[in-house]
């Protein structure tokens, strides 16, 4: 199996502290085996020792701390995983996979390069933070520029509704024509012609030849 089919991890576990030294070198010497059984091959190893834990895991509060670096093929960590989780003497574990050209560093180294760096941030606070010695400068990682959150202002369109005229009729106004009250006219009754008959025409006429003296017969 060519270099190409195996993937570099690193491995961190914590063993039930109460266990003891030889009983968690034994069970750590148990999965080497089981990691070479699988086809991988151990690289490094480290016994960090007995150590407080952050927080309570299964009811301790100490865990004894183990870091193995190996190579395995990746179809196979599946399998590996699986079985640490069913191990009643493993705590909890945690697998990374490393990048090509990883640099392995013991527990002592760590701890050096901590309190070297602890050493130049007093220094720092002291000077104001504006100089730092050459001889102690530690490599930091670079700072990554959060990215800029750039608003876009959103053009609403706002649609101005057009208002349609509504022509609303107006009721005719029927002027109602109060009609006035006739007058009644009263005829004046209309009084009677004495209708002079005939004869008292002729009566008339006599009377009058009779009473004028002048007039001869």
């Amino acid at each position: 199996m060519t270099d190409e089919n195996f993937t570099s991890y690193e491995m961190m576990l914590i063993v039930d502290p109460t266990l003891g030294d030889d009983r968690t070198r034994e069970v750590i010497e148990e999965l080497k085996t089981q990691i070479q059984s699988l086809g991988g091959a151990m690289t490094f190893e480290d016994f960090w020792g007995s150590r407080y834990l952050s927080y309570k895991i299964k009811k301790y509060d100490k865990g004894f701390y183990v870091v193995l670096n190996f190579n395995l093929p990746p179809t196979k960590l599946l399998e590996l995983s699986n079985d640490l989780r069913l191990n009643q003497s493993i705590v909890r574990f945690i697998t990374l996979k490393t990048p090509k050209n990883y640099e392995i560093l013991t527990l002592e180294a760590l701890e050096k390069d901590a309190e070297k760096y602890k050493r130049v941030r007093k220094e720092d606070a002291k000077e104001g933070g504006k100089e730092e010695r050459k001889e102690d400068k530690v490599e930091r990682a670079p700072r990554i520029a959060k990215p800029k959150i750039i608003e876009v202002e959103k053009k609403v369109e706002v649609k101005e509704e057009v208002k349609k005229e509504v022509k609303v009729e107006k009721p005719e106004v029927v002027e109602e024509v109060k009609e006035e009250p006739k007058e009644e006219i009263k005829e004046e009754p209309k009084k009677k012609e004495s209708k002079i008959t005939d004869l008292d025409d002729v009566d008339a006429k006599l009377k009058s030849i009779m009473d004028d003296p002048d007039i001869s017969l």
